[in-house]
């Protein structure tokens, strides 16, 4: 829009992505440009981190689970040679046994991932939080700045 005001030199109206107090020189004609792009970018980013964020928390949960299905898969694999027999021999426990110890040893991994998991989501988790509180204080000072005619309007 503004390259079409341009080209029939009429006077190029100045609209950023937010409703935001600049500074002066922020508007200006060369700087403008610039403005715009990083007001634009923060905003696909923000959007972008947060989609982001919940989105691995989801699939890491679903992962993990679909993990612990395949343990329990595994467990009843393993108890699956003993359907319809009344004893087991000797041989028939060291090979449950055998098969046990190394979905124990699987079932540890996997919890050694989820603490490491959980350790790194906490971090995330962290950061989630302040950048929108970082976005909940500005929007507000946004309101109280810049709509200050329309603030009883929110209240």
């Amino acid at each position: 829009m503004g390259i079409y005001r341009w080209s029939q030199d009429q006077p190029i109206q100045i609209q950023l992505p937010f409703n935001i107090i600049l500074p002066e020189f922020a508007t200006e004609h060369h700087w403008f440009p610039l403005t715009y792009m990083v007001l634009t970018a923060s905003s696909y980013w923000t959007g972008f981190i947060f989609s982001f964020v919940d989105g691995f928390f989801v699939c890491s949960c679903l992962y993990i689970s679909g993990i612990f299905r395949v343990v329990k898969h595994d467990i009843r694999s393993a108890f699956a040679d003993l359907d319809g027999v009344e004893y087991c021999t000797p041989s028939m426990n060291a090979g449950i046994r055998v098969k046990l110890g190394h979905i124990i040893e699987r079932h540890n991994a996997i919890f050694d991932l989820c603490s490491e998991l959980s350790r790194q989501s906490s971090v995330i988790v962290l950061m989630h939080f302040i950048s929108a509180a970082f976005v909940l204080c500005s929007t507000i000072l946004d309101i109280m700045l810049v709509s200050r005619a329309y603030l009883y309007d929110f209240l």
